[in-house]
């Protein structure tokens, strides 16, 4: 896996904006230290392969060694609420989704953060897709339509759905269809 340079760029804007010009120059060039890589999910999971992944190839490209700092639960308040309290001098860092920022804005009135005022986007790593699937031997084809799957539905019994936490997309978009296809 390459680390874009684009990453390696935007960390660099990142450090300098989170201190201030002055504060980066008296610290001398960035980085000169050990770089934290916070990751709010659980050790094993898709978000944490990826960060210690990065963070290899990171330290690699920058000469200093980055750490993954596993700090889940609560649908990603743990881990963002540890970045928003670390200082702003450019050596700690979150990759995360839209729960973090979007989702938990929404579903909790009260956060210890505010993605507005505590965090600085740097770039998007990215993109996810949300599939439907089934087991082989499924009594329906790959493109079944809401029609063909409520008449089913009667016959196969109840839907299971596995989730990996409150307010995350796969569970907003499986809630949806299940609304839908029962109101069809």
């Amino acid at each position: 896996m390459r680390i874009p340079s684009i990453l390696t760029a935007a960390l660099l804007v990142t450090a300098a904006f989170g201190t201030g010009p002055a504060a980066a120059q008296q610290q001398g060039p960035w980085p000169n230290r050990t770089i934290k890589l916070i990751s709010p999910f659980n050790p094993g999971g898709a978000i944490d392969v990826l960060n210690r992944v990065l963070a290899e190839k990171l330290a690699a490209r920058i000469g200093q060694p980055v750490i993954v700092e596993a700090v889940p639960g609560a649908n990603t308040i743990k881990g963002a609420e540890a970045l928003a309290h670390a200082p702003a001098d450019g050596y700690a860092f979150m990759i995360t989704t839209m729960s973090t920022t979007v989702n938990n804005v929404v579903l909790y009135p009260k956060l210890p953060y505010e993605p507005g005022r505590d965090f600085m986007p740097v770039t998007q790593l990215s993109l996810g897709s949300v599939l439907l699937v089934a087991p082989v031997d499924a009594p329906y084809s790959v493109a079944m339509s809401r029609v063909s799957l409520r008449g089913r539905r009667r016959r196969i019994g109840r839907s299971a759905l596995g989730r990996g936490g409150s307010g995350r997309r796969r569970i907003c978009t499986a809630r949806y269809c299940a609304v839908t296809m029962a109101s069809t």
